[in-house]
C-alpha cells in the first residue's frame, strides 16, 4: 500500500462507539498539509453560516472529518492479513481474561455440584449472541445477558464464564451500552442512564434543537465534500444521546473512539467482560435495481482491534481478510451500521414531518426555514436510506481471491436484514474454537415473538456452504420454525448439538411472556421506565426459568462444558446425562403449519414433561384462572408466574 493511501487512512482514525455509522474516508487528493488552525477556521465559518454555533473552538475536533493527531505506522506495518487465525489483539485480550475465567469456572463447578472436573489446561469457550429487534432486543437481551442474579434458584453469573459476546442491531446497542457504561447493570442503566422515555425519533421536548444538533454535527463530516454522510449519522448520534454516558452525548462531546474504549472503560481494559464483536452485512450488489440482501451476502465483523470478514464473495465464497480497525478509512460514530435497518423508521418519520403539519415534528417550537428541513430530508434520500458506506481497505489488494478488490466502497447494512438475526457466525469459525453459544433470541418472527427461524436460516446456510465448498457443517441441526412452534421450543430454552463434539452446543433462549408481554413492536422508540424494568426482569426470567426448575443451573453448566469434557476424552457426568435427556432436541419435528403465536402472561412455557413444574401442570391449570382474575393489576406487569408457583404449592399440599 502506497504512502498516500496510508496518509488518507491516518486522517480518518475511528470516532464513535461499537456499531457503525456511514461515511467515507478523506479522498487521497485531500491536502494533508492543511493546518489544524485553518481547518478549524473554515469549519467554524461554515458552522456559523449554518447556525451551528455550538461548533467552535476545541469542539471542532470532536466530530471533525480528519484527525491529524494520528501517526501512520512504518512501512513494515501489516495493513491486511488473511482471515486464517485470530488477531494478536484478540489473543492478548483472551489471555488476559483467562485468570478471571478460571476463577469463575472454579466457583461455578463447585456451586452446581458437578463431580467431573474440567480438563486440565482446557477451559470451556462460551459465547453469547444477542439478537436484533430494536429496543425490544436491547432491553430484553440486556436482562438475559447482563443482569446478574446469584439468588437461590438462579443460574448465577453466566457473563463471568463467557469468553465472547456479539451483538446485532438492537443486540449491538445492548453490548455497546453495557461496555461504554463500564458494566453497570441493566437495571442501573434503565434507572440512571438510558433515556428511553423520550422518543428516539420524536423527542418530547426541543425537537428542533435535537435535530439541528444532529444535522450540524453530521454535516461537519461532509464539509468540502470530504466525507459522505447519510441518515445513519443522524441515527447513530440520536442513539448515543439515549444510551451512552452523558459526556458522550451528541450534544456534548461525542468523541468516544472505538479504539479508545479499553482506555476509557476499565472493564474492557482489564478484560473483565467477554470480548465484544459487532456484525454487519454487506450488500454485495448495491444498485437501485437490486437492493435486497440474502443469506449469501458476506458478514463483516467489527472487533476491538480489527475489521474484516472470514469469508467474502456472494456467488463463490473464499477466505476473507482483516485490517486494523484503528486505520479503517472511515469514521464509526456511535451505534449505526449494525442497526441500519432502523433508518427506514427514521426516514419515514422525517418524510411525514416534511409533508404533514399534523405530525408536530417541529411545530410550536421554532420558526424553521424550509431549507433546514430539506437538509435533514436529504439524509434519507432513497440512495442512502439504509446503507453505511465505507472506504474499502481491501481495494486492489492482490490476494489469490479478492472479490472486493475493484470496489472503492463497501456498502454495509443491518446484520439482520437477511433473516439471520442472531449473530452466530462469529462463533462458528474454527479459529475461535467455541464450545457453547447462548443464542438470546428477541426476534420479531411471529406476532413479534421468536420462532427459531434465525437459527434455522443459519443452519441452512451452513449446510449449503459445506455442500458447495466442502468441509464440515459447523452448525448443529436445527428444526424449522414450524418444528419450533409445534414442540413449544419457542417458549423455553433448548440445547442443540448434544452428542456432537465437532460443533458448538447452542443454548437457545427465546423471549417469552414470563411476567410481562415483552413482544413490543420493533419500531417502538420510547419506553416508560416501569416498562423497561419489567422487560429487563422478564429477560432474566427467560434465562432463569423463573427459578422454578430444580438444578437448571447445573443443566446449563453441563451444556457449556460438554464439548470441552468430551474432546479431552473424559466421561460425561451422570447428572449431565440426565439433563440432556430433558433439554436436548431429540431431532424430531412436526412440520405442520403452526399458525400464530399467542403467548400469554402467567402461562407456563412448554417445559419438558419430566420437569416437576410440568408434572403439576394439571393442578396449575385449575388455579390459573383464579389467580389471573384475582390479581388486582392483572393488566400490568405483575409477577403472575410467582403467584402461580405459590398457588401450585398450596394446591399440591
Amino acid at each position: 500500500m502506497g504512502s498516500s493511501n496510508r496518509t488518507a487512512w491516518c486522517f480518518t482514525a475511528l470516532i464513535g462507539c461499537i456499531a457503525i455509522a456511514s461515511s467515507g474516508a478523506i479522498p487521497s487528493h485531500y491536502d494533508s498539509k492543511l493546518s489544524d488552525l485553518t481547518a478549524k477556521r473554515d469549519i467554524e465559518d461554515w458552522a456559523t453560516h449554518q447556525g451551528c454555533k455550538f461548533l467552535s473552538g476545541d469542539d471542532l475536533d470532536l466530530y471533525s472529518p480528519y484527525d491529524d493527531k494520528s501517526k501512520c505506522p512504518g512501512d513494515d506495518f501489516q495493513w491486511i492479513r488473511p482471515a486464517d487465525s485470530l488477531s494478536p489483539g484478540e489473543q492478548e485480550y483472551l489471555a488476559k481474561r483467562r485468570p478471571l475465567l478460571q476463577k469463575a469456572w472454579d466457583k461455578r463447578m463447585k456451586d452446581v455440584g458437578l463431580k467431573t472436573p474440567l480438563p486440565k489446561g482446557r477451559l470451556p469457550i462460551v459465547a453469547m449472541a444477542l439478537s436484533g429487534g430494536g429496543y425490544r432486543a436491547m432491553i430484553s437481551g440486556s436482562g438475559m445477558a447482563f443482569q446478574r442474579n446469584d439468588t437461590k434458584g438462579s443460574v448465577g453469573d453466566i457473563l463471568a464464564v463467557s469468553s465472547y459476546m456479539a451483538g446485532l442491531s438492537g443486540g449491538s446497542w445492548a453490548v455497546a451500552s453495557y461496555i461504554t457504561n463500564n458494566g453497570r447493570s441493566p437495571v442501573d442503566l434503565a434507572n440512571n442512564v438510558w433515556n428511553l422515555e423520550s422518543n428516539l425519533v420524536l423527542p418530547s421536548k426541543n425537537k428542533f434543537d435535537f435535530y439541528k444538533d444532529l444535522v450540524c454535527k453530521s454535516n461537519v463530516k461532509e464539509y468540502q465534500d470530504k466525507f459522505e454522510t447519510g441518515v445513519t449519522d443522524l441515527w447513530a448520534l440520536a442513539l448515543s444521546e439515549h444510551l451512552f454516558p452523558e459526556q458522550f452525548h451528541a450534544t456534548k462531546r461525542p468523541d468516544l473512539k472505538w479504539t479508545e474504549i479499553p482506555n476509557r472503560n476499565p472493564i474492557v481494559k482489564d478484560a473483565a467482560v467477554p470480548y465484544p464483536i459487532v456484525i454487519a452485512l454487506e450488500r454485495s450488489q448495491p444498485t437501485r435495481e437490486d437492493r435486497q440482501v440474502d443469506l449469501d451476502d458476506p458478514i463483516w465483523e467489527f472487533t476491538l482491534t480489527e475489521f474484516g470478514t472470514w469469508k467474502w464473495g456472494k456467488e463463490k465464497k473464499s477466505q476473507g481478510a482483516f485490517t486494523p480497525i484503528r486505520w479503517l478509512g472511515t469514521k464509526m460514530e456511535n451505534v449505526g451500521t449494525s442497526s441500519a435497518l432502523f433508518n427506514q423508521g427514521l426516514a419515514q418519520k422525517l418524510k411525514e414531518g416534511k409533508s404533514e403539519d399534523d405530525l408536530g415534528l417541529f411545530a410550536g417550537e421554532h420558526n424553521i426555514k424550509e431549507d433546514f428541513i430539506e437538509e435533514a430530508y436529504i439524509f434519507i434520500s432513497e440512495e442512502k436510506d439504509d446503507v453505511a458506506i465505507y472506504e474499502n481497505p481491501f481495494l486492489r489488494w492482490d490476494a489469490k481471491e479478492n472479490p472486493v478488490k475493484d470496489l472503492e466502497k463497501l456498502h454495509l447494512v443491518d446484520g439482520g436484514e437477511a433473516e439471520e438475526n442472531i449473530p452466530i457466525d462469529p462463533f462458528l469459525q474454527d479459529s475461535r474454537h467455541v464450545d457453547a453459544i447462548f443464542a438470546f433470541d428477541n426476534s420479531n418472527d411471529n406476532n413479534r415473538w421468536p420462532d427459531g427461524r434465525s437459527l434455522y436460516n443459519t443452519y441452512e446456510k451452513a449446510k449449503k456452504q459445506a455442500h458447495l465448498y466442502g468441509g464440515k457443517v459447523r452448525m448443529p441441526p436445527i428444526p424449522s420454525p414450524n418444528g419450533f412452534l409445534n414442540s413449544g421450543m419457542n417458549t423455553r430454552p433448548v440445547f442443540f448439538g448434544c452428542d456432537n463434539q465437532d460443533v458448538p452446543t447452542i443454548i437457545y433462549v427465546p423471549n417469552y411472556s414470563w411476567s410481562t408481554a415483552s413482544n413490543t413492536d420493533t419500531f417502538k422508540l420510547d419506553y416508560a421506565r416501569e416498562r423497561t424494568l419489567a422487560m429487563i426482569d422478564n429477560g432474566r426470567r427467560a434465562l432463569d426459568l423463573n427459578g422454578t426448575v430444580p438444578n437448571w443451573d447445573r443443566c446449563l453448566t453441563c451444556a457449556m462444558i460438554d464439548n470441552a469434557i468430551l474432546q479431552a476424552g473424559q466421561k460425561r457426568d451422570e447428572n449431565c446425562q440426565e439433563c440432556f435427556k430433558e433439554w436436548c432436541w431429540d431431532g424430531k419435528e412436526n412440520k405442520k403449519e403452526a399458525g400464530k403465536v399467542n403467548n400469554v402472561v402467567g402461562t407456563l412455557p412448554a417445559l419438558p414433561l419430566s420437569v416437576p413444574a410440568m408434572q403439576d401442570a394439571i393442578k396449575l391449570k385449575e388455579v390459573i384462572k383464579d389467580v389471573i382474575e384475582g390479581a388486582p393489576n392483572a393488566g400490568k406487569p405483575v409477577k403472575l408466574v410467582e403467584a402461580l408457583s405459590k398457588a401450585a404449592e398450596q394446591k399440591s399440599g
